[in-house]
């Protein structure tokens, strides 16, 4: 089965509306919002149809307001100079807010995106995240196998298994891209439409799950 028709048929029989995907990537000052670690990049790429929209990105960097720490800018090549001037999240947010209209959110370790994300748009006091998601680590480890360590499948992994070669790593556009890449050729992997709609999340709360 053709990840195109394997996409469509597994959306379809999940009962929503439309046909798109959106795999969304972050870029922060640390790990853990809860002790300061703010929003610096993000990025979201769709899947529409079983295709991605290349024409259709969205792609900001953004101006928390905080210093982003030396070891960390070494990791995603973001240095201070590059978000000075740029926009604060919440007016990003807000925008990146009506892309996720209507769509299945794709993420690489889904739970921390979603904990920077929903952090920041509630410093901005807009509603929280509520769609519906996929995560790529458990398509990984159902493909696979778990790992002797226990530890999840990282990206770089995943994209190895699957000989998907990408150019860039660890800035939001390029990540958002291997994820989706990776995404698309797992759903064709998989083929089995019940084997690949049991990875669609529900979240199964609207309260903004953070703590200061």
């Amino acid at each position: 089965m053709s990840r195109r028709i394997c996409i469509s048929l597994v959306v379809n029989k999940l009962g929503y509306e439309s046909q798109v995907f959106l795999v969304v990537d972050t870029e922060t000052t640390g790990l853990f919002p809860e002790k300061g670690a703010r929003l610096i990049e993000i990025a979201a790429i769709k899947i529409s149809d079983g295709y991605i929209c290349d024409k259709d990105i969205f792609h900001e960097l953004v101006n928390p307001g905080v210093i982003i720490p030396r070891n960390v800018s070494k990791i995603h090549g973001i240095r201070n100079d590059m978000i000075f001037g740029k926009p604060r999240p919440g007016g990003v947010l807000k925008r990146f807010l009506e892309v996720c209209n209507n769509v299945v959110l794709v993420m690489q370790n889904a739970r921390f995106d979603l904990k920077i994300l929903n952090h920041e748009l509630w410093l901005a006091k807009l509603p929280p995240l509520r769609n519906p998601y996929v995560d790529t680590m458990d398509m990984a480890e159902y493909l696979f196998g778990r790992k002797r360590n226990g530890r999840k499948y990282s990206l770089d992994e995943i994209l190895d298994r699957l000989h998907i070669q990408i150019g860039r790593r660890h800035r939001a556009l390029d990540d958002a891209w291997a994820t989706a890449e990776a995404f698309l050729k797992m759903a064709e992997l998989i083929g089995d439409i019940n084997s690949v709609a049991r990875f669609i999340k529900k979240r199964k709360t609207n309260k903004l799950q953070t703590h200061r």
